[in-house]
């Protein structure tokens, strides 16, 4: 039930397994156009780096950075690529001040590229190098991650955020959560063509493709409270989906039915119910 940023230029593909492994089902989030040795700032400059992060560092890019596969957590540059006018920082002065960065230079060039920035590797630096720009700060107006992939997958692959990195043995560490009440994660949301007040619930996601683990039923009663009908069906299918209709047959006033048949079913519209 929630919208997933994938900064890595590795689609990332996720499997919920059902109760038993031959349901399981894919979720996929495209891959990010830029690379770990090419990062490009999509929009053009100069930028405004007033007024756009509400802690007030506007100006300042956040590079996150592994220098080895087997580093725990990331290390962050925070660095301040402001001109010498904020309101109108200029490609070149982005570049020469990422370059004077002596953390950055160890590892990373910048050059401008037509009217942005580009940051390529450091010709000679270790390959294990695996980096990421946050969405925070300047990265607000330049949009290094304009066409990071964006999905809306179940809230279980949350444990394969950046975040929860560490936290589960399984978990990628290349996703981000992205919060649909936050107005720049809002324009992430729509640039990659969704639309963030239009948020599924898990169940929905799963348009009726895992079979066995979530079903629901529609229960028919009769006057006697005995069930009498079953409509059941796997979480999130839709009208037209094959489900399984339960009819229980009574003999007189008994509580116990005695016939019970399970025959296919064609979903109707007025069968689907909600949690």
């Amino acid at each position: 039930m929630s919208y997933y940023q994938n900064l890595f230029n590795q689609e990332f593909i996720g499997n919920w397994v059902g109760s038993d492994r031959q349901y399981s089902i894919t979720f996929k989030v495209p891959a990010n156009r830029n690379t770990q040795d090419y990062q490009l700032a999509y929009n053009d400059g100069p930028w405004d780096l007033t007024g756009i992060d509400v802690s007030g560092n506007d100006s300042y890019l956040y590079i996150n950075y592994f220098t080895s596969v087997d580093s725990t957590s990331y290390n962050t540059m925070s660095i301040d690529i402001a001109g010498e006018d904020v309101s109108s920082t200029k490609p070149y002065e982005v570049a020469d001040n990422l370059n004077a960065d002596s953390n950055f230079s160890d590892l990373f060039i910048a050059e401008v590229s037509k009217n942005t920035v580009l940051i390529k590797s450091k010709p000679g630096r270790s390959k294990n190098v695996i980096m990421w720009i946050d969405n925070e700060g300047a990265e607000r107006a330049l949009r290094f991650n304009k066409y990071a992939g964006v999905a809306e997958i179940p809230s279980y692959f949350s444990r394969h955020t950046i975040e929860n990195k560490l936290n589960f043995s399984d978990s990628m560490g290349t996703l981000i959560l992205l919060d649909e009440n936050d107005n720049i994660h809002q324009n992430i949301i729509q640039e990659a063509g969704f639309d963030y007040e239009e948020v599924k619930e898990d169940w929905e996601l799963l348009n009726g493709r895992i079979s066995g683990l979530f079903t629901f039923q529609k229960i028919s009663v009769d006057a006697s409270d005995r069930i009498t009908q079953i409509i059941e069906y796997p979480a999130g299918a839709k009208q037209g989906a094959l489900s399984r209709k339960i009819n229980y047959s009574y003999s007189g006033a008994n509580t116990n039915p005695a016939e019970v048949t399970e025959i296919p079913y064609i979903l109707e519209n007025s069968d689907l119910i909600n949690p």
